[in-house]
């Protein structure tokens, strides 16, 4: 097996570095927003935190959660991604720029998701970011397994 990365490849090897730390900024920034949100909520309304000591009991509890409901979706099919961008690094992909706008396409998608969820929260907004950035994803996926047949 041969390790090596040819340098003609490595400046489009290292491009997935870009998407992969975007996503990673994107989690950051909506931890960030979950943090605010729910500290400003609980210090308005006066509420012991210890009450939040369960899921039921913090959906029952706190009025907005969709900062919360939103850091945990971002923990779902985001998470294929990181391992991907890895892959394609790792020169295990397609030689190809059309897997690195994929991956741009995905983050964002993923960006308009967070958005969406955080701000007006359409619900079939959100879905159409949800289902197309799955779709890109699993496209990529697509094309490395094509490449490894």
């Amino acid at each position: 097996m041969n390790l090596q990365i040819p340098l003609a490849n490595v400046a489009l090897q290292t491009a997935y570095l870009q998407p992969l730390l975007a996503m990673v900024a994107l989690v950051f920034v909506s931890f960030l927003v979950l943090v605010v949100r729910r500290i400003t909520e609980l210090q308005r309304r006066g509420i012991d935190p210890q009450q939040l000591d369960r899921r039921t009991a913090t959906a029952a509890i706190v009025e907005d959660s969709r900062a919360s409901d939103h850091f945990a979706n971002i923990f779902e099919v985001p998470v294929l991604f990181y391992p991907l961008c890895i892959v394609l690094m790792l020169g295990a992909g397609p030689e190809s720029a059309w897997m690195l706008y994929g991956c741009w396409a995905f983050v964002a998608l993923r960006a308009l998701q967070a958005v969406t969820h955080l701000t007006f929260n359409r619900v079939m907004t959100r879905f159409y970011c949800f289902f197309s950035s799955s779709l890109v994803l699993f496209a990529l996926y697509g094309a490395v397994i094509l490449r490894q047949i």
